[in-house]
């Protein structure tokens, strides 16, 4: 069937649902993504389902006519796994409802809610729940295959907070996810099925201490930071993430992050946290409402190139001395961060799928403004990247998160790691023909 065919059949069979091509005014609004990312690809078009029966229609004709299909909300995903060549892009912005529980323990979103729209609904209410470092992003996607942010240390990651889903399944079905599925959706982003809705725990709205320590970039300084840190004991309710910035100068800035409701324990910890570290350049840390927070946030996305990640158990000798080499020779605009170690009890924390237990996130980044500055930049990543990956230092993890992570960078199974087994039978019970075939981690 042609391109052309394929769109009557679509058309025909789903008369209700809006179905945009390349020549429809709304197409560039539509098929904006992060920057660049996928740009190159052209898919057969982008549908534009409502509810959840226009998806689940959607899914039992592309299934029908053998069309590939690929889901997206925020199109945040630095590498443009929202959209395959030749495929139909099942567009879930629309589907944005957000509906808090009488209880205000829980509350149901829908498919597509951004996390902007979320905060701004549950602030009404005098609420929070977990959210990344962006509101441009999907809460799904996010929350699915992880779902770091300013609030992993107090509430946990995304996916902890996940209790109950609606799903269009394999078979284009719209069925209430079983405890199996649950399981599986945590860590598997969309591999199971598409979710129409999202039920998860909120919290009461509470302020964040927030802001930046910045420090100069000397190997000395960074050296006596991290000794420091290790003397110290991180509180539950803290989260810390190191940035080695590469802009006009270099200089290393820490994020500080205090989520937990006792905000004059934040403030007594900051004091006790700066009095440990060298004496830092410049403070911009601050009590904020988090709205306040995300709307002071001052970062640009730019269009070309990613970011990488690997998990390291520590941040040892050896792989300290990689990164100040890398430092080095580091080109203008990029960045090398990692976070304090994120605690995750697989023993604990409620069944899942995802694919490490306690780790640190080590990334960098080859983003550039202009795509003439890209080879440059990714010839640095390659490097470090190779470098680590090939130290043979026992703190270097199989894994790394799967959104910053190169379609090339790993196979399945390392990001899945000891979840491995169980990932790979649940995904064989419930998505047997490997319909979600464009989801990632990619199976």
């Amino acid at each position: 069937m042609t391109s052309e065919a394929q769109i009557d059949s679509f058309q025909k069979a789903n008369p209700e649902v809006k179905l945009l091509v390349p020549t429809s005014p709304e197409w560039k609004d539509r098929r904006a993504t992060r920057g660049q990312a996928g740009q190159e690809i052209k898919p057969l078009g982008i549908a534009i389902p409502t509810n959840s029966q226009q998806v689940a229609d959607i899914v039992r004709w592309a299934v029908k006519n053998k069309i590939d299909f690929t889901v997206r909300t925020g199109g945040n995903d630095f590498y443009g796994r929202n959209v395959a060549e030749g495929a139909l892009i099942i567009d879930m912005r629309d589907i944005k409802s957000i509906e808090v529980a009488d209880d205000k323990t829980t509350a149901t979103i829908g498919g597509g809610v951004l996390a902007k729209d979320m905060l701004l609904k549950f602030d009404e209410h005098n609420l929070t729940a977990p959210l990344g470092n962006a509101l441009e992003i999907g809460y799904v996607g996010w929350s699915t295959i992880g779902g770091y942010g300013p609030f992993t240390g107090a509430l946990g990651m995304g996916f902890e907070g996940i209790v109950g889903a609606e799903i269009v399944n394999h078979e284009g079905e719209i069925v209430k996810a079983t405890d199996e599925m649950l399981e599986g959706l945590r860590g598997m982003g969309g591999n199971l099925g598409i979710v129409t809705s999202l039920t998860i725990k909120v919290y009461p709205k509470r302020e964040i201490l927030i802001g930046m320590l910045i420090f100069d970039d000397s190997p000395e300084t960074i050296k006596a930071v991290v000794a420091a840190e290790e003397k110290l004991t991180f509180p539950k309710d803290l989260n810390i993430h190191h940035f080695l910035i590469q802009t006009q100068q270099r200089m290393l800035s820490i994020m500080f992050s205090w989520g937990g409701s006792d905000i004059e324990e934040g403030k007594k910890y900051l004091e006790t946290f700066k009095a440990a570290l060298p004496p830092a350049k410049m403070s911009t840390v601050q009590q904020k409402s988090l709205l306040g927070h995300y709307e002071s946030l001052q970062i640009p996305c730019l269009p070309y190139g990613g970011q990488r990640s690997i998990y390291i158990k520590e941040l040892s000798p050896g792989i300290f001395d990689i990164l100040m080499e890398a430092v080095k020779i580091m080109p203008p605009f990029v960045n090398i961060g990692w976070s304090m170690k994120t605690i995750i009890d697989q023993e604990k924390t409620v069944p899942n799928c995802f694919g490490a237990g306690s780790h640190i996130l080590l990334s960098f980044t080859d983003m550039v403004p202009e795509e003439k500055f890209l080879a440059e930049t990714r010839k640095w990543n390659d490097w470090l990247f190779e470098k680590i990956r090939s130290s043979g230092d026992p703190a270097v993890m199989e894994g790394s998160y799967p959104a910053l992570t190169r379609p090339e960078d790993r196979t399945a199974e390392q990001l899945f790691g000891d979840k491995w087994p169980r990932a790979k039978e649940l995904k064989a019970k419930f998505d047997p023909n490997n319909v979600f075939k464009h989801a990632f981690p990619t199976f």
